[in-house]
C-alpha cells in the first residue's frame, strides 16, 4: 500500500510540509544541477514518499512545547480592573492542539489576513531533506542514527583494534536543512530533540 502525502494545514492527517507541486518550483530553478536532474528523474510516487520520510526526520525535531498552566502568572490591570492570565514567556506552541505536525505554531500568523501558515523555510528544508535521504549511504546513515562519527578498524602486532567514537545524539538532518530549520528550533538555539 502507497503512503498518500497529505500537506492539508492543521490536520489531524497531515503527513508533509510541502506539496509535491511546492517541491518541483523549489527544485526547478535550484544552484545545484545535479540535486535539480535526481528530483525530476523521479515519479510522482517516489517524490510523495521522499517528501513524507522528510517530513517524519524534520518533525523528530523539537519546535513547540507544551505550556503548562504554571508557565502563565495572574496580573491584575487597574485600568480594566480585571484580573488577567499574562505569559511569561512566548514560547511557540502548534496553533491547534489537534494537528499532527508541530507547523503552524501560534507564532506562525500572517500580520495582514490573520491566517495560519507554514514557514517557507521549513518547506524549503523539507525539499533538501528529502534529496538528502535519496543520496544517504545506507551503511552511513545507520551509524548516523547510532550516534558513530567515527569508526576505525587497526590491524597490528597480532591484535585487531576496534574503534568507535560517539556523540551523544545522531541524526539524519541534512545539513542545509538544519541550517533551515535553526531559527524555529525552540528558543533559537541547539537543536532539542522531541
Amino acid at each position: 500500500m502507497a503512503l498518500t502525502l497529505d500537506s492539508t494545514l492543521s490536520a489531524t492527517t497531515s503527513n508533509s510540509y510541502c506539496t509535491v507541486q511546492f517541491a518541483d518550483d523549489y527544485w526547478a530553478n535550484h544552484y545545484s544541477t545535479t540535486k535539480q536532474a535526481q528530483w525530476q528523474s523521479l515519479t510522482d510516487g517516489q517524490k510523495q514518499q521522499l517528501l513524507i520520510n522528510s517530513c517524519r526526520i524534520i518533525e523528530s525535531c523539537k519546535f513547540t512545547v507544551n505550556i503548562l498552566p504554571t508557565d502563565y502568572s495572574l496580573h491584575y490591570d487597574y485600568r480594566t480592573q480585571k484580573v488577567l492570565d499574562i505569559t511569561l514567556s512566548r514560547d511557540p506552541v502548534k496553533y491547534y492542539y489537534y494537528q499532527k505536525l508541530q507547523f503552524p505554531r501560534n507564532l506562525d500568523i500572517d500580520p495582514v489576513t490573520h491566517s495560519t501558515y507554514i514557514p517557507s523555510p521549513i518547506m524549503e528544508a523539507q525539499c533538501e531533506q528529502a534529496v538528502y535521504v535519496l543520496n544517504f549511504d545506507e551503511s552511513a546513515i545507520s551509524n548516523r542514527l547510532q550516534g558513530v562519527v567515527s569508526d576505525t578498524v587497526e590491524i597490528g602486532r597480532s591484535q585487531i583494534h576496534l574503534n568507535q567514537e560517539y556523540v551523544s545524539d545522531g541524526s539524519a538532518l541534512a545539513p542545509m536543512a538544519l541550517e533551515f530549520l535553526k531559527p524555529f528550533t525552540i528558543r533559537g538555539g541547539k537543536l532539542r530533540r522531541a
